[in-house]
């Protein structure tokens, strides 16, 4: 007698799951890529997709183990639902990692005093000062800067970098027109949808200007994976780039305006 060889069933829910997830996620990011879902229901189908590729992994490994022990089909099923629990899960590793990574920062601010004051958040004045802790140990360089420029000069290199990466502005008020303080709010957008608005003040400082800005995420986050922070720390860092270019090259157009006036007299003595 013939004893008929099944395939486990542990490997055709593992397969199932992971095949009904899988184009669950990617349906749910391009509709969140053309802006169509709202961030909110992209990241509660993303949780809902990691559960249920957690229980695919499960059930895999459970058939693995099955078919190990009695012969049983299903290498082939139980292998595709183990893959497709591993990449349902992948953004809840990535999350895990940032979030051990990096502190929240939600609201976050270069100076103690005098908050600059959000377009989106107008009642909250709850921001973090990066000066100590955790946040000054994972964000040195999100500190107050001072440069030997005017205000006006380091609010256009501002504004420039700002315009450079594609923010909408939703204030913006010239140093000229703002006894020589000077304030730039822009509207950050990540992929899957999440903002955060960026504050810039620009000020008179006795080195030439100053500036200090804070970032926030627009809705309230149980922890941002330190956006905001590394938001600022790159800006800034483009800031003392774009700054040090800038003083390179005027100085070099004063240097040829210069000799554009010592040369000048020369040649029209020489033609006399």
């Amino acid at each position: 007698m013939r004893i008929p060889i099944r395939t486990s069933r542990l490997a055709i829910w593992a397969w199932r799951l992971g095949a009904f997830t899988l184009p669950l996620l990617i349906f749910a990011l391009v509709l969140r890529v053309l802006g169509i879902m709202e961030p909110v229901a992209f990241e509660a189908i993303v949780a809902i997709g990691a559960g249920l590729g957690l229980i695919a992994l499960i059930c895999a490994i459970l058939a693995y183990i099955r078919i190990w022990n009695t012969g049983d089909l299903g290498w082939t099923k139980a292998s595709l639902g183990l893959l497709a629990g591993v990449i349902a899960l992948a953004p809840l590793g990535v999350w895990l990692g940032f979030a051990l990574r990096y502190p929240s920062t939600d609201d976050i601010t270069t100076r103690a005093t005098d908050l600059p004051a959000l377009a989106l958040r107008p009642d909250d004045q709850a921001a973090s000062l990066l000066d100590s802790g955790g946040l000054a140990r994972a964000f040195p360089g999100v500190v107050s800067r001072a440069y030997p420029l005017a205000p006006a000069q380091l609010y256009t290199l501002v504004e420039g970098l700002v315009g450079e990466r594609d923010w909408p502005v939703l204030r913006r008020i010239g140093p000229v027109a703002n006894n020589g303080v000077g304030l730039l709010d822009a509207l950050h957008t990540s992929l899957i949808g999440r903002q955060s608005e960026i504050v810039f003040v620009v000020e008179p400082d006795p080195r030439g200007a100053r500036i200090n800005l804070r970032a926030a995420s627009v809705r309230d986050l149980v922890h941002d994976l330190g956006v905001n922070g590394r938001i600022a720390d790159a800006f800034l860092n483009d800031l003392d780039d774009v700054v040090t270019i800038f003083e390179r090259d005027g100085s070099a157009l004063i240097e040829q305006a210069r000799g554009s006036a010592i040369s000048d007299p020369v040649a029209v003595d020489a033609g006399d």
